[in-house]
């Protein structure tokens, strides 16, 4: 997700004709919104990785005893 909303920062500063393959509700969405489309849901996803490793702890079972 990334790297993709990196592509689209650069396709935005250096293209004058911006290609369009999506799909669905992102096909109407001009290219300035897709790419603050991504970074949120960039941002979201490191939240939740964050979440996940904060209140994921493993179970007496999964630990690895050796």
């Amino acid at each position: 997700m990334l790297i993709y909303t990196v592509y689209i920062g650069v396709m935005l500063v250096t293209s004058e004709n911006l290609p369009c393959s999506c799909g669905g509700i992102l096909e109407k969405m001009t290219w300035t919104q897709h790419l603050y489309f991504n970074i949120g849901c960039t941002i979201l996803i490191a939240f939740a990785l964050v979440l996940n490793k904060k209140y994921n702890r493993p179970v007496d079972g999964d630990r690895n005893h050796s």
